[in-house]
């Protein structure tokens, strides 16, 4: 019989959400461990030797890999090992907590935030980091030719003082509730200038300070991590090699867990069941932040029309594209708060009703429908299914939406970056303050970064502005419930569960780490020998 994993589920105790590692105890003693064969350089390597290769299946090609920049998931994944900041979401608590700063202050007024560096931690160019550069990359992060989605943490800084090499000091002219927890996120890593204006470089090899650098990089093929020798936590990494290959097809990625190609992918919710007690390997449903949406462009006819938004909300049945594309995992919701999060406010009704779809379709001026476009990741398992199901029902309200599948980086270059879209489908991922989910996805200023859907709304802008600078816990959440009444009645964003995300790990794998918020931590984890 294959051993299955042992989990450990740990409630967080600052929002109680769920977080599990997975745990792999040591193989049956004269096993054997699977050859993999390096895409990049074509060798052999066996997991055994030197802390290994891990080789993990990333689906698509990441969107970019300037940690400032880049929204994309399968960058993250990449990101998070190879760049650090000052402060790292500990696993356990979900508080913030030490990374490159070791500790910090921060005054009763809440406007000045003192920083102290770690001592001898050095940039896997070799140089070591010191305060200038926390200043230069949050001075980059504010930077107007900089298309950073960070800028929004930053916007009542007054000033960064660095009187030592190892003292950072931010002054803010009015209290920014979440900057603590922002500072846990990669958008805020701290870069070397120096690679960053190495242009060619760093689009494609960037190097940080987190625990692994990239070796190689080939599109469609693999990017592969090594271990940064030079990394300030002692023991750490274990692994010598992360290899995070680019395996769209999920059948392809199946077949290789089976066989033992690859260590770790994510696995599509019609495989959960199938894959289940084979093996080798186990499969584990884990609750993540992950909000699978419908969206629509707010300032493209007919989608600037609140009244056909709202049709479409209720225009098709969420329960159907659960059973369907998500194989009945995960949770239908109105708002994109996860259970659990003390901001969450439950905002009723807004269920399926095509009644009510054509009469507003009617007060619209759209009685006979229209004809419209959505725009899908090829790569994303359940994109297809779900925009299928929503094409047959929008069909019945006389709405014709062709469906276009297009590769992720294309996606992030016209839909996301360029709001080039009428609708679209695909997932975000919420965050553990309600200010860092809805700002810069919903606030139509500049800092609006992440805002593709193009929300205009000046309730929605009010309501984001105060809640980020109160500090006061219970007038924060009045303030986001209100706002989460917005997003439901009147965005461009249609919640179509809070999803919960298949793994499969082979049984050789250890402490292979799952952050709810799309981090994977690769430092911890290692393959038994």
């Amino acid at each position: 019989m294959s051993r299955r994993a042992e989990s450990n589920l740990v409630r967080l105790s600052k929002l109680e959400l769920d977080r599990r590692t997975l745990f792999r105890g040591a193989m049956a003693a004269g096993a054997t461990l699977p050859i993999a064969t390096n895409l990049v350089t074509g060798s052999t390597v066996y997991a055994q030797e030197d802390g290994g290769t891990l080789i993990f299946n990333n689906a698509n090609n990441p969107a970019g890999l300037d940690p400032h920049i880049t929204g994309s998931v399968v960058s993250w994944y990449v990101l998070d090992n190879v760049f650090d900041r000052l402060l790292r979401l500990d696993k356990e608590t979900s508080e913030p907590a030490p990374s490159l700063a070791e500790s910090y202050e921060v005054s009763d007024d809440g406007l000045v935030y003192t920083f102290k560096l770690r001592a001898g931690v050095r940039f896997q160019n070799g140089r070591e980091l010191t305060s200038e550069d926390v200043k230069y990359s949050f001075e980059r992060i504010l930077n107007p030719d900089v298309p950073a989605v960070a800028k929004g943490y930053f916007v009542d800084l007054a000033s960064i003082e660095t009187p030592d090499a190892s003292t950072v000091v931010l002054n803010y002219s009015q209290p920014f509730a979440p900057l603590l927890l922002a500072l846990c996120r990669l958008e805020t890593s701290i870069v070397p200038k120096e690679e960053v204006e190495n242009t060619e470089n760093w689009e494609v090899m960037p190097s940080g300070s987190g625990p692994f650098k990239i070796e190689s990089n080939v599109k469609d093929q693999a990017i592969v991590l090594v271990r940064n020798d030079d990394y300030w936590e002692e023991g750490l990494p274990i692994l010598a090699r992360v290899e995070h290959r680019i395996i769209p097809q999920p059948e392809t990625a199946v077949a290789n867990i089976r066989t033992g190609e690859i260590h770790a992918t994510e696995v599509g919710a019609k495989d959960y069941e199938g894959l289940s007690g084979e093996e080798g390997f186990s499969v584990e449903l884990l609750t993540s932040s992950n909000w699978p949406h419908l969206s629509m462009n707010t300032q493209v006819a007919p989608f600037d029309n609140l009244q056909v938004r709202q049709a479409i909300r209720v225009g098709f049945n969420r329960d159907d594209i659960m059973q369907a594309a998500f194989y009945n995992t995960g949770m239908i919701s109105n708002v994109h708060l996860p259970e659990g999060n003390p901001f969450r406010a439950e905002v009723e009704g807004w269920g399926y009703d095509p009644d009510l779809a054509r009469e507003l379709l009617a007060e619209a001026g759209y009685a006979d429908g229209f004809s419209t476009k959505m725009r899908i990741i090829s790569g994303v398992p359940w994109a297809l299914a779900a925009a299928q199901i929503v094409q047959a029902y929008l069909a019945e309200l006389g709405i014709q939406m062709e469906i276009e599948q297009i590769e992720s980086t294309t996606w992030f270059s016209e839909v996301f970056t360029n709001s080039e879209f009428e609708m679209s489908m695909v997932a975000h991922t919420s965050k553990v303050d309600p200010d860092l989910s809805m700002f810069d996805i919903l606030h139509s200023g500049e800092l609006g970064t992440k805002n593709y859907t193009r929300f205009d709304d000046p309730e929605m802008n009010d309501l984001l502005d105060r809640g980020r600078i109160a500090t006061d816990a219970d007038e924060r959440k009045e303030i986001y419930a209100q706002a989460q009444k917005v997003f439901v009645e009147r965005s461009g964003y249609v919640v179509l569960n809070l999803q919960r995300i298949a793994w499969a790990l082979r049984d050789e794998v250890e402490n292979f780490t799952v952050i709810p918020w799309s981090e994977l931590r690769w430092k911890d984890t290692s393959l038994a020998s």
